[in-house]
């Protein structure tokens, strides 16, 4: 059973980051983009250092992450799926962006430094993920994988 929902959950995140690539080359209108590439490529890193982090030694974790829980709150669900439409529309716009030229004044040096600060972003959410095995979408309590505070990783400094 947890092999099964292991692959649902890959064939979910790396369709993500297909279908990320598609609507921003899409909606760029051309496939010739360095940095819409490196946006790619740095979703697909993400995706692979939670399936390196999680396979192993958190099958529960994927199983939690697989959706939402009889009792999560209504708002809670709302606002994930609000997060998820509002990250489809700002691909979108970069690649309306990149089409139209609207924000040429940005430099390659300012750029890449936005795309390293995305790539330590995302690293750290690994950081988190890897410390804390509760770490999920919907904010609850998870009585039934017992749940505690989580102390450890960049969560000592909070």
């Amino acid at each position: 059973m947890k092999n099964r929902i292991v692959t649902r959950w890959l064939v979910r995140e790396y369709s993500g980051v297909v279908i990320s690539g598609v609507i921003l080359f899409v909606s760029a209108g051309s496939l010739k983009w360095v940095m819409g590439w490196s946006f790619v490529i740095a979703i697909f890193l993400w995706v692979s250092a939670n399936a390196w982090i999680l396979i192993p030694d958190n099958r529960d974790l994927i199983a939690e992450r697989m959706g939402p829980k009889k009792d999560s709150q209504i708002w809670d669900t709302i606002l994930v799926s609000l997060i998820g439409l509002l990250s489809i529309i700002k691909i979108m716009v970069a690649g309306f962006d990149f089409r139209y030229g609207w924000t040429r004044g940005i430099t390659l040096p300012f750029q890449l430094a936005g795309l390293l600060l995305a790539l330590h972003s995302y690293g750290l959410a690994v950081w988190a993920i890897k410390v804390n095995t509760f770490f999920s979408q919907i904010v609850r309590i998870q009585m039934e994988r017992g749940h505690t505070v989580i102390k450890d990783g960049p969560y000592r400094i909070i």
